[in-house]
């Protein structure tokens, strides 16, 4: 399941870059629900802590893009909302910033 969830996470990353705004918050549902399902299965498998460790990093990232496209959607063309949501705010210099055009 927890390679299932990384496939669907990078589904969700991958429609935003082609512009398909829907599907995100589609998974990012099911990664909640997959989510809360397995943490009940917590001390079953010795490698469950792991995978579930791995899985709530999924379901972070897709949140973080939906999080990117609810708030940032409507104030940004596509074309720059993908590149945004492809760096990390951290890595950003202040010249990068100011050197963006959206024009």
């Amino acid at each position: 399941m927890s390679d299932v969830a990384g496939e669907l996470m990078r589904i969700a990353v991958h429609s935003v870059g082609v512009g398909d705004k829907e599907t995100p918050f589609v998974i990012c549902r099911t990664l909640r629900e997959l989510c809360t399902s397995m943490s009940t299965m917590y001390g079953i498998a010795r490698d469950l802590p792991q995978k579930l460790t791995t899985l709530r990093q999924s379901v972070a990232k897709v949140e973080a893009a939906c999080y990117a496209i609810h708030m940032r959607g409507s104030e940004l063309p596509d074309h720059l909302l993908t590149s945004m949501l492809s760096f990390k705010p951290a890595v950003l210099a202040t010249d990068d910033i100011d050197s963006i055009n959206v024009d």
